[in-house]
């Protein structure tokens, strides 16, 4: 069983190695909470195309074990992660970055925070994740964070033009 690779981040966020020949700096990775619901909203609008309210991203944080990251630089808001721990257990809800700073080490630098954060905070043994199937960066990326598939959804996720495509399942795992 492959694990998780290793976390790169263990306080506010480092320069990251890049998949570029340079190494760009996350200005911070923070932690945030219901105030920020909006911003989290306009970051998942820009990266799905069936976007989740800053309403819903709102009543998510009235469950307890949700954990929000968000992503800047210079200021700026450019990617987000949402995930959940229930009974021993760590999920990603949602991650996403700005069309403009994908590729940049974001994704992986939100990753590498939640993994800290996990080993960390929690007693999950690793996460898991759903992710669809056609979703070709995402899977690089959660595949080059040490993710693998264990289970497949058929038809799990209707795009806007009707058709449906499949979710893998994916874990990662920190033991």
């Amino acid at each position: 069983m492959q694990k998780c690779r290793p976390t790169l981040c263990a306080g506010p966020c480092e320069p990251v190695p890049m998949n570029r020949a340079q190494t760009r700096k996350i200005s911070r990775i923070e932690q945030v909470d219901k105030t920020h619901a909006a911003v989290l909203s306009g970051l998942h609008a820009a990266s799905f195309e069936d976007p989740w309210s800053a309403a819903a991203i709102a009543a998510m944080f009235d469950v307890p074990g949700l954990i929000a990251l968000l992503a800047t630089q210079r200021d700026a808001p450019e990617g987000f992660l949402l995930a959940r721990f229930v009974a021993g257990e760590a999920e990603i809800l949602s991650i996403g970055v700005l069309p403009a700073a994908r590729g940049s080490g974001t994704g992986m630098a939100l990753l590498d925070r939640l993994h800290a954060f996990v080993r960390e905070k929690t007693s999950a043994p690793g996460l898991l994740l759903d992710v669809a199937a056609d979703n070709q960066p995402a899977l690089a990326l959660y595949e080059k964070a040490g993710y693998k598939q264990v289970g497949r959804r058929k038809a799990y996720y209707r795009k806007p033009n009707g058709v449906f495509v499949d979710s893998l399942t994916m874990r990662c795992d920190f033991a």
